[in-house]
């Protein structure tokens, strides 16, 4: 009997070490995706005008012009022809929105609204709002509006995921 224990004691270590180099292997392969994966500010032009940020940044025309004279969002890179045309460098407004995190877009959309990034977490507006007052959520603030940068929702749920297969 105890030669049986043994043998079982065996095959379940050989188990465990088999799906431990799984686990491994498919974080490595993830590790990887993300690496590779295409920058997806690559489609945005590199000079942004007016329409082109606040299409980029799901806000009014208006409301991107007073966010502009508060200085809630960067200062136009340059300003170009008699009508004082403004344009901002792609780079400075991806670094304004992501910061450290990796590019990330969310349904085609570099910021979401609230209720689209609860959404995605899968929890509730009060939540969200939680989250972003305690800082755990990156929000950007323009004007009365708030968004959140979809890497800012890529970064949280990669905290979650890693913090989930830790325990």
């Amino acid at each position: 009997m105890e030669h049986r224990l043994l043998a079982d004691d065996a095959r379940w270590a050989e188990l465990e070490a088999q799906a431990e180099a799984a686990e491994a292997a498919a974080r490595e392969e993830a590790r990887q995706l993300a690496v590779a994966a295409p920058d997806p500010w690559a489609a945005i032009p590199t000079a942004l005008r007016s329409a082109d940020l606040h299409d980029l940044l799901r806000v009014g025309r208006s409301t991107l012009h007073d966010a502009l004279h508060r200085g809630d969002i960067p200062a136009p890179t340059l300003r170009l022809g008699s009508q004082g045309r403004l344009l901002w460098a792609r780079g400075v407004i991806q670094r304004w929105l992501d910061g450290t995190n990796q590019p990330a877009a969310m349904d085609g959309h570099f910021v979401l609204v609230l209720d689209e990034a609860a959404a995605h977490l899968g929890i509730s507006r009060s939540t969200t709002y939680e989250l972003v007052r305690t800082g755990h959520i990156r929000a950007v603030r323009i004007g009365r509006l708030l968004r959140i940068p979809a890497s800012a929702l890529a970064a949280l749920r990669r905290a979650w995921e890693e913090s989930g297969s830790k325990r």
